[in-house]
């Protein structure tokens, strides 16, 4: 008995010493540390597109990355959050897997009145797995929602991206076929 606890007390030992040795590495990082979490395809395109040369990895959110078939392909595409350092704003990109296609929202490029440029102070995000929805308007006057229109359903082709501001705001973004479009939701 006294060699089985002697064991288990040098295991446990060289154990702690083996995980705790990166930490003392001068050249490790938390940077480094969320990087091994970055799907390796992603973190590729990123180098192989340029993007890593005016984006860095934005880990203030959780997740800072999402999975799911943004683009109904049946294969598992990626949102990752970014953050374009000259201009001192976070945004997103989807990739879509097993193509070229990559689509940045935020960070600085925003062209929809739906969109911001920077993504900081979102509170949730997360896929929406619904199949249809209804796009609607939210007319607003002095902050407040005075009328709510909604659109005609619309069937989605893939898993939608659903971002919120607690109290405030929810939006869709989902693939329509050729690109995405914003809404707001519903859910």
């Amino acid at each position: 008995m006294r060699k089985i606890v002697l064991v288990f007390i040098v295991f446990s030992i060289a154990a702690a010493l083996l995980l705790a040795r990166p930490y003392s590495d001068p050249g490790w990082t938390v940077d480094i540390a969320h990087r091994w979490n970055v799907p390796p395809w992603v973190d590729m395109k990123m180098k192989d597109y340029g993007l890593d040369t005016l984006y860095s990895y934005y880990y203030e959110h959780n997740p800072f990355y999402i999975r799911g078939d943004f683009n109904g392909d049946g294969e598992p595409d990626v949102t990752i959050m970014v953050e374009n350092e000259k201009v001192n704003m976070t945004g997103f990109i989807i990739f879509h897997y097993g193509t070229e296609e990559y689509f940045i929202f935020g960070a600085g490029t925003s062209t929809s009145k739906y969109e911001t440029n920077d993504y900081r102070r979102l509170d949730i995000w997360r896929v929406s797995r619904k199949k249809s929805y209804h796009p609607g308007i939210k007319i607003m006057m002095n902050g407040r929602v005075i009328e709510y229109k909604r659109g005609s359903r619309t069937e989605m082709i893939g898993e939608a991206l659903h971002f919120e501001k607690v109290e405030t705001s929810q939006i869709l973004l989902a693939w329509t076929g050729t690109g995405y479009q914003w809404s707001y939701s519903s859910e």
